[in-house]
C-alpha cells in the first residue's frame, strides 16, 4: 500500500492481516537511511535473478508510524471480528511498529521473536 491511487480498494472481510512492511531502518539522518535503495538492503548481492527497487523505506520514525498506522488500520476495517494481525518488524522499529498497530485499533498481545540470517533471495 505504498500509493492508494495505483491500488483497487479491497471490501473482501479478511481472518487474518500477514504484513512485512519496509522497516525503514538503517540510519539515523535521511541522508544516511537514502545513502542505499530498498533492493540493495533486502535482496543478497549474489542473487541471480532482478527483483525491483521500490519507494517508502526512507521515513523517520514519526512518518514511519504514522504510514503504518494508516495502512493497518485499513486492514482493520477489513477484518472480521476476531482476526490476527502478524506484522514483521525489527527491533529498532518494534515501539513505533506496536504504536501503529494500536493506533490502527488491533489489540497489541506481545512479540514473536525470529531471526533473519540472511535478506532476501
Amino acid at each position: 500500500m505504498h500509493a492508494p491511487e495505483q491500488t483497487k480498494p479491497l471490501n473482501t472481510p479478511v481472518d487474518a492481516v500477514i504484513c512485512d512492511p519496509p522497516y525503514n531502518s538503517g540510519g539515523r539522518t535521511n541522508t544516511e537511511r537514502r545513502a542505499q535503495g530498498a533492493r540493495d538492503k533486502y535482496v543478497s548481492g549474489d542473487v541471480q535473478h532482478a527483483l525491483p527497487d521500490f519507494d517508502g523505506d526512507t521515513r523517520d520514525q514519526r512518518g514511519y508510524t504514522y504510514w503504518l498506522a494508516l495502512v493497518l488500520a485499513e486492514t482493520y476495517r477489513l477484518a472480521r471480528p476476531g482476526a490476527s494481525s502478524l506484522i514483521f518488524t525489527d527491533r529498532a522499529q518494534l515501539p513505533a511498529t506496536s504504536d501503529a498497530l494500536q493506533a490502527a485499533g488491533w489489540t497489541w498481545r506481545g512479540t514473536i521473536p525470529g531471526t533473519s540470517r540472511s535478506v532476501a533471495p
